[in-house]
């Protein structure tokens, strides 16, 4: 019985206040502001500051519309006045709830017709009447229809297969004309495919091809154009750790065809074979890549083609307007970790060096009369058995070698962060009779060694003129780069033993064991040679090791239409490529100083 009496009294509660006029409930005070939002999300918003609940038919959040409105200090029928305004449903208060409810029904026919953006009558267009569940007709052989609706808030929906639909909002009385235009997509099986010589779908294609277009070709960021397709191509390796040995290839379609000729896979770019570096096309000019892996392909290119093709076919310009864009990425890589792999301690090293001088390995070089050059460890131990230092000095700079590493100034001073940088400044566009492809773009990349890095200048044009419209076509391109690379940092320095010092505490370049004994490059010529210290830090500051490469392609194509299914097509491209190196070692270096010295 208790229990029967706690489920009875919140009924008994709400009756009783069901039955009570609605002026005599309280009316809390509501301010509220709400811009385009659904009717549930400002109901919610109203429970949250008087604690009415909601309720209705399953599906008016679906058709509701989206309300706006402000409101200080308002009654709470206020409020919903204004949410339930032009909305196909009413709502009435059930004591601490809001009730929505579908609003008296008013049967009104809606009678019209449904045509084609040219005007002819659409047979089998569905209507759907968007405020009822299941409430729809199709047109007549004439396009004509009638449908029975809840002249609320109903909205007549009108759609067709390939056609784009249309939202009516009704006027009662009135008969409803309807124009749908036809949809305007593209079918995915119509793929075209460029061999290098022409355009082909893919249905119609017999070889195996694989294309890459435009937006799977821009997922990867990276200024050579052949890493945009590293692992995006079936049949396609690139390989990593190619040695420096000859008739090795660097990339390999469907693996290799050749024994001792050429082993790379020809490259065609706009319609004519590529032998120059791939590094001067810029890959924010390239439309689209194909890929062409079997014997097809010696059908086009013949014997060249014996290890794949890959065609590039750059950017064009379209029948539109104007368009300027703008293109930058920003690639930033990790400094290398020298410390990564295993070695050998400068202490251990020290002490191997010892165990060696001890049993005489170092003997032969100590008296070479070639001064031949010793580490600093083993001069110590040598001079410490001449007499020359004492046990306990001998002791006190071998500790203090022990405690160096080069490492630790090799990644101060060799090593930095990698940054790749990319502009490309584009304008595309034209009409029927010309359309146009300008770009300019600057590439500047930091190596993680100091002071190596490329930089690159490309500028490209790309231009369509339609002289007879439908019969004579003329194109050009022009693609001009400019690049620079620097090659000053070698990676170590040419003295690698592990307890080297290559600066002090302020940065000033020290010298290390090399070429020649100390002892004999500290007095030979009686101060009359240059100095003959080799600093690591100089070299890398003094080294001027520049590499430039220009490359250029000028191009011009004809294509006439002698009837449908035939035409003629002539193409000429007129290429250049230089490529110059300096390797300037100034007076500073430790090359020329040790050249002048020795003569």
């Amino acid at each position: 019985m208790g229990v029967l009496k706690l489920a009875v009294k919140p009924l008994l509660i709400a009756c009783l206040m069901k039955s009570l006029p609605a002026n005599c409930q309280p009316t809390p005070s509501i301010t509220l502001t709400e811009k385009n939002v659904t009717l549930q999300k400002a109901l919610e918003d109203i429970h949250q500051q008087t604690g009415y609940t909601y309720f209705g038919e399953s599906n008016w959040t679906e058709y509701s519309h989206r309300v706006s409105f402000v409101v200080r200090k308002a009654s709470l029928r206020q409020v919903l006045d204004s949410c339930f305004k032009d909305q196909p449903f009413t709502y009435e208060l059930v004591g601490t709830a809001i009730s929505i409810k579908a609003r008296p029904r008013k049967d009104v026919t809606i009678h019209g017709w449904v045509f084609t953006e040219k005007k002819e009558p659409m047979e089998g267009a569905t209507i759907l009447v968007k405020g009822e569940l299941g409430v729809a007709t199709v047109t007549k052989v004439n396009g004509e229809f009638s449908v029975n609706v809840r002249f609320a808030d109903d909205r007549l929906l009108v759609s067709s297969v390939n056609y784009e639909p249309q939202e009516l909002d009704l006027v009662e009385g009135k008969d409803v004309v309807v124009y749908l235009h036809e949809r305007v997509s593209e079918l995915a099986d119509v793929v075209v495919l460029h061999d290098g010589y022409k355009s082909v779908r893919k249905k119609e294609s017999t070889g195996a091809y694989d294309e890459v277009d435009n937006q799977l070709f821009e997922r990867k960021v990276s200024f050579n154009v052949l890493d945009h397709i590293d692992g995006v191509t079936s049949g396609v390796l690139f390989n990593k750790n190619v040695s420096n040995q000859v008739n090795q290839s660097a990339i390999t379609v469907r693996g290799r065809s050749t024994i001792f000729a050429n082993a790379d896979p020809l490259i065609v770019i706009d319609n004519f074979p590529y032998t120059g570096d791939m590094s001067n096309i810029n890959p924010e000019d390239i439309e689209s890549v194909t890929v062409l892996k079997d014997a097809a392909s010696a059908a086009i290119w013949g014997a060249f083609s014996g290890n794949g093709v890959i065609v590039i076919t750059t950017k064009k310009g379209k029948r539109q307007e104007p368009r300027v864009s703008f293109t930058t990425s920003q690639t930033v890589s990790g400094k290398p970790d020298l410390f990564y792999s295993p070695r050998m301690s400068s202490g251990d090293y020290i002490d191997v060096q010892q165990f060696l001088y001890r049993r005489g390995a170092y003997q032969v070089a100590l008296i070479s009369p070639l001064h031949t050059v010793i580490t600093p460890a083993v001069e110590i131990f040598d001079a410490t058995k001449r007499g020359v230092l004492s046990p306990g000095d001998s002791a006190s700079m071998i500790n203090a070698l022990k405690g160096q590493d080069v490492r630790n100034d090799l990644d101060k001073y060799y090593y930095r962060h990698g940054v790749n940088s990319q502009y490309l400044l584009s304008v595309s566009g034209g009409s029927a009779a010309n359309q146009y492809y300008f770009s300019a773009g600057y590439d500047r990349n930091l190596n993680s060694l100091v002071r190596n890095e490329y930089d690159r200048v490309t500028l490209t044009g790309n231009n369509t003129h339609d002289f007879i419209p439908g019969k004579l076509q003329l194109t050009t391109g022009l693609a001009f780069t400019s690049s620079r690379t620097y090659l000053n940092n070698p990676g170590l320095p040419l003295s690698t033993y592990p307890y080297a010092k290559l600066a002090d505490g302020n940065g000033n370049a020290l010298p290390v064991n090399y070429g020649f004994r100390n002892s004999f490059v500290d007095t030979v010529g009686g101060g009359q040679l240059l100095d003959w210290h080799y600093r690591p830090l100089d070299e890398l500051k003094y080294a001027d090791n520049v590499a430039h490469l220009t490359d250029y392609r000028i191009n011009i194509g004809f294509k006439y239409n002698i009837f449908k299914n035939l035409e003629a097509r002539a193409y000429y491209q007129y290429g250049r490529g230089d490529s110059s190196s300096n390797n300037y070692q100034s007076l500073q270096t430790y090359y020329t100083r040790d050249y002048i010295n020795r003569f």
